[in-house]
């Protein structure tokens, strides 16, 4: 086994780190821009009441709850969810969690099924939308 240093011609570096940048670029890639977030700015919004309402603090604990049913989870209840495409309806929820904001709870229901979670841009006011990635290609073309 070879236990020396390793060298490696500044060509080598190069064309490696071209073809990784490549690999993360297309990664990176197959997600909008408008989808990736972190849990301070999911669900950003310019309404007072809807921003009060996700920082607001609860607790959470199901497991195995359809996605559609999430108006069920005490805590979520009060607003209106419109889910989208097919996989929506076999996602289910299993989080358990205190103190934690309602903005949080999305972000981590978004990471745990892969659904996007936004804004319906139609009833912005009033409608918390839940899609599958791949109603979202076959609408938007992502």
């Amino acid at each position: 086994m070879y236990k020396g240093r390793l060298i490696v011609c500044p060509a080598t570096k190069l064309i490696v780190s071209s073809i990784f940048g490549l690999v993360m670029g297309l990664g990176g890639g197959c997600q909008s821009r408008k989808y990736r977030q972190n849990p301070a700015t999911f669900l950003q919004t310019t309404n007072a009441n809807w921003n009060k309402w996700l920082d607001e603090k609860i607790d959470v604990n199901v497991s195995g709850v359809p996605v559609l049913q999430i108006n069920r989870i005490s805590g979520l209840e009060g607003a209106r969810y419109r889910g989208q495409g097919q996989s929506t309806l076999e996602k289910v929820i299993t989080l358990k969690a205190t103190g934690i904001t309602r903005r949080d709870v999305f972000w981590r229901i978004h990471k745990q099924t892969g659904l996007l979670i936004d804004f319906d841009p139609v009833d912005r006011a009033t409608v918390i939308r839940i899609r599958s990635r791949e109603f979202v290609r076959l609408t938007e073309g992502l």
